[in-house]
């Protein structure tokens, strides 16, 4: 999903660190969520300004797995890992993207109640559902320059 804010009528700084609550619907167990904020200028280049990647399954506690409830409602809050900082022009947009990843550099959690590293593509029959659910929101720390 894409989510994209309208032209910034001024130029307006960026910074900390951003969080999301997203109540969704899964038909897994787990699942991989991403979510990276981008800055779109009016000239063109594409920025990234931070990002999140994490198992749905240790948002809640990144020191013990908590299995999602499939076809049940279930909330994944998570706040980045990193802090941003960044002065956008006027003119840019704010661009939001949130996923499931598909990256070589990252191991594929297949949504089983196995451990993710016994999980094989027999498990990925099932395509992944997910339905996000009124209330989600993303939150991202913005100011106008000089405050």
């Amino acid at each position: 999903m894409i989510f994209a804010t309208e032209p910034l009528a001024t130029a307006t700084e960026v910074d900390g660190l951003f969080q999301g609550r997203f109540t969704v619907v899964a038909n897994k167990h787990d699942l991989d969520l991403e979510v990276t904020f981008y800055e779109e200028r009016a000239d063109g280049p594409y920025p990234p300004l931070a990002s999140y990647l994490g198992w749905a399954s240790y948002m809640a506690d990144r020191t013990t797995r908590h299995l999602l409830p499939p076809g049940r409602p279930a909330l994944l809050a998570f706040q980045s890992q990193t802090v941003t900082a960044r002065l956008l022009s006027a003119g840019s947009r704010i661009v939001a993207v949130v996923g499931i990843p598909k990256r070589p550099d990252i191991q594929i959690n297949y949504g089983t109640a196995k451990d993710v590293s016994d999980g094989s593509i027999d498990d990925a029959r099932t395509p992944l559902r997910l339905r996000f659910l009124p209330g989600s929101y993303l939150e991202l720390g913005t100011g106008s320059a000089g405050e």
